[in-house]
């Protein structure tokens, strides 16, 4: 009786594991998801509402749906778009630091003809400025 009680755990060991084999597993989306879910779990325990706990489960099902989801392809190619998108915010606002802690160094401006970032040190007057970007040229103060 023991034997075909272990024997059948065994089997569905073997099963689960196989399973488990073909999933997608945690990526940086998942782990975005996780983290939107426990700060908006924050929130509502200040604020008091129901719905905030709503969605936080939401977003918990959602990570757990990515991370065992055996279509790997798709689960690719959304984390992809995600990385593509947070690198982007990523750089934006790791510039906007630097020109914050340059300030007082740097006049920061934009060229008028293809509004690329351009800078020049603070205190030199009105310069004509050429972009470097597409050679346009036009007088700035600093």
């Amino acid at each position: 009786m023991w034997d075909k009680i272990k024997g059948m755990a065994a089997d569905a060991s073997g099963r689960l594991m196989n399973w488990f084999r073909g999933c997608h597993g945690p990526d940086n989306l998942g782990l975005a998801i996780v983290i939107a879910a426990l700060v908006t779990g924050l929130v509502d325990r200040f604020i008091g509402t129901g719905i905030l706990t709503i969605l936080s489960f939401a977003l918990y099902v959602w990570a757990l749906f990515r991370m065992f989801s055996h279509n790997r392809t798709k689960r690719w190619e959304e984390n992809a778009r995600f990385l593509e998108k947070w690198n982007k915010v990523k750089t934006e606002v790791s510039q906007a630091l630097i020109r914050l802690r340059n300030i007082r160094t740097y006049k920061y401006f934009r060229c008028p003809n293809c509004k690329s970032r351009l800078r020049m040190p603070r205190g030199i007057g009105e310069k004509t400025v050429t972009c470097s970007k597409c050679k346009h040229s036009f007088t700035q103060k600093a």
